[in-house]
């Protein structure tokens, strides 16, 4: 998605979710104490240095001042080239955006969804349910988009390596995302924010890297043309046992959301959650795991969309055929170790199934299933959400 107008009022009342140059652009002005005086252009200074002082909280916002700092006084991008950071599922912020019709670049009106607790709390999470059977499009024929990352979770890795954060809507099919990354990536260099002839470095969390390795099979001569080196973090490479946890509604979201949502229960939280296609992309490969492309496996999650697990067939095999979506050469894996991580789902004598669990993994992907072959592999003592610490 094109980079928002600054200019434009409603994108910049809301920059703090949209708009990371204007945020790199105040994290880089010189500090403003909070009770200072001046000209108008002061004062919106001021206002969205308070912004982001708030969003972030006093401590990491110092932090993230001063890492980006660092990085411009040490030339980071002249140092390791042109910088994408993408984030994991759930990572990116998605708003119901409308634009006029006439001028798609007119934005009339930007509601967002994800992640505003607020919205959460009054049942909006209910917007961005995919139809069923189109899950490309929102099953109320709102627009959604992807605005923004998480920046409390993102922001220091972003300025760390002075990186242009690319949000995607996770709730999609990878393919589309890798669609959007390869115009994101024309658009960059059109508007001179990447410089021509420096390498292109994808660093990518958890769904993020299915993102680029999906860009890969599908624009496998751009990953060569742009010298392009990929680092993983925590990348569930042949998927993970926590998105069959979050089909079930077993895993901590679900917990949080049934906490904060006053308006839908459980299972109508479930039966959202479970329209997102790009869950079903995260769960194990068939050769990990046979059971849970079995019908009768479902037979007590209604709410599982079963048309879109066969599809994940086709996914699995797309990555594991297209040659260059593992390039041992260029690409390097982060992953975390030493915290519970479901590693298998064993039958019991009931004839249900538990979820085995092990310290080969960083809470939400093992290794087992994470790790490709042949890639150059780095162990931490990290969770899966605190990975991006060890950039």
């Amino acid at each position: 998605m094109p980079e928002p107008a600054a200019e434009n009022k409603i994108l910049r009342e809301n920059f703090v979710f949209n708009n990371w140059t204007l945020i790199r652009q105040v994290l880089q002005q010189p500090e403003t104490p909070r009770a200072a005086e001046g000209t108008e252009d002061n004062q919106t200074s001021k206002a969205d240095e308070e912004a982001l002082r708030d969003y972030f909280g006093d401590e990491k916002f110092s932090l993230i001042r001063a890492e980006s700092l660092r990085a411009r006084a040490e030339n980071i991008r002249e140092r390791i080239g042109n910088v994408i950071l993408l984030p994991g599922i759930m990572g990116s912020h998605l708003s119901v955006v409308e634009r006029n019709p006439d001028d798609p670049n007119d934005v009339r009106d930007i509601d967002h969804i994800w992640l505003n607790l607020w919205r959460i709390v009054k049942g909006d999470l209910d917007r961005l349910r995919l139809d069923p059977k189109n899950p490309k499009k929102n099953l109320n024929n709102e627009n959604v988009e992807a605005t923004g990352v998480l920046g409390w979770y993102y922001g220091l890795a972003i300025e760390t390596l002075q990186a242009v954060p690319f949000p995607y809507d996770w709730r999609l099919d990878v393919f589309d995302a890798a669609d959007k990354l390869d115009k994101f990536i024309e658009e960059q260099f059109k508007q001179k924010n990447f410089v021509e002839g420096k390498p292109l470095r994808f660093v990518a969390h958890s769904m993020g890297g299915l993102v680029v390795r999906a860009f890969i099979a599908k624009y496998a001569e751009k990953w060569k043309q742009f010298d392009s080196h990929l680092i993983m973090l925590g990348t569930p490479n042949a998927g993970s046992y926590s998105a069959v946890k979050g089909l079930m509604g077993k895993n901590e979201t679900a917990s949080k959301l049934a906490k904060i949502d006053l308006f839908h229960s459980p299972s109508e939280l479930s039966q959202i959650v479970n329209s997102f296609y790009g869950l079903y992309q995260l769960c194990p490969s068939k050769t990990t795991n046979n059971a849970i492309y079995k019908q009768s496996f479902w037979q007590d999650y209604s709410d599982v969309q079963f048309g879109y697990l066969t599809r994940v067939l086709e996914f699995h095999q797309t990555l594991l055929d297209a040659k260059d979506t593992v390039d041992c050469e260029r690409m390097t894996y982060i992953a975390g170790a030493g915290f519970e991580t479901p590693v298998s789902l064993d039958p019991t004598q009931e004839g249900a199934y538990d979820f085995r669990v092990s310290l080969d993994g960083d809470g939400v992907v093992s290794h087992e299933l994470g790790l490709l072959k042949d890639v150059k592999t780095y162990f931490v003592k990290e969770t899966h959400a605190d990975l991006l610490n060890n950039l």
